[in-house]
């Protein structure tokens, strides 16, 4: 959203896109009335902050407003979320019913007689509905071989490639302090329910914890609440490796890839 910000003010009714958030229960009565006052340049930088912090609900609302009045340019907002986080442009295409574009070319070359092979989603973990191909194949390479459950060795044979140099001189702690600005600050999101599961094997995180994160109301305030509690773990090495080990699980090599780069 942030690279269209020109977009957003110059083309879109930012006072009806309150009014429909305020309607899906994105933000309340009283901020919408505070916002509608302010300038357009105030209002999509509260938008951009709000929405990112209300994750799959936000972004939402959003699109679908976006999809009856622009189109085009709630197209062009997808691919865009979906060159960060393909699995939540997929969700939000299945939520509103909007057809990816490659959909639409393979349509119309079948009509020209052109065949064309489907690839199935892949079924995630402990997931009967299928959440989209994994973000190895998004990157055009080969599908990792996930480490069989509890092998940390094995998980972190695969990262000392990666923590080589200067990502090996910050301590664990500064490591995971990365790790939640990463995920908090809107560019980047991570579907909350998978990530609260890993971290749940093992009671590494208490049921009772897990369970309250989970009805917390926004994505800023389950992310907050997990990191509180992993930043007062007494040993941060092995939340950091229970943390590598989740992201792996899940298959999000570009969080991964984000974390152990400090540059």
């Amino acid at each position: 959203m942030t690279e269209k910000k020109k977009e957003f003010t110059d083309n879109i009714n930012l006072g009806e896109l309150l009014d429909h958030l305020t309607m899906t229960d994105v933000i309340g009565v009283n901020h919408k009335n505070i916002w509608k006052g302010k300038t357009p340049e105030d209002q999509i930088d509260f938008l951009i902050e709000k929405i990112s912090n209300e994750g799959r609900a936000g972004f939402k609302a959003m699109l679908q407003y976006l999809s009856q009045k622009e189109p085009a340019f709630a197209e062009t907002l997808l691919v865009s979320l979906g060159k960060k986080n393909k699995e939540l442009e997929e969700w939000i295409r299945n939520e509103l019913k909007l057809a990816p574009k490659e959909d639409e070319e393979s349509v119309a070359s079948s009509a020209r007689g052109t065949s064309s092979t489907s690839i199935s989603p892949k079924k995630r973990k402990k997931d009967v509905a299928s959440k989209g191909t994994s973000n190895s194949q998004m990157k055009g390479g080969p599908k990792k071989k996930r480490p069989a459950k509890g092998d940390v060795n094995s998980v972190n044979k695969q990262d000392d490639s990666r923590s080589s140099g200067r990502s090996g001189s910050i301590t664990p702690m500064a490591r995971i302090k990365r790790l939640k600005k990463i995920l908090s600050d809107g560019s980047i999101l991570i579907d909350m329910d998978d990530f609260l599961q890993e971290l749940g094997e093992d009671d590494f995180i208490p049921m009772s914890l897990e369970q309250d994160i989970r009805k917390r109301d926004s994505y800023a305030d389950k992310m907050n609440e997990v990191f509180a509690f992993l930043l007062r773990k007494k040993n941060p090495e092995t939340t950091c490796k229970k943390l590598l080990n989740s992201l792996h699980a899940m298959e999000r090599d570009d969080i991964i890839d984000r974390w152990e780069d400090r540059s």
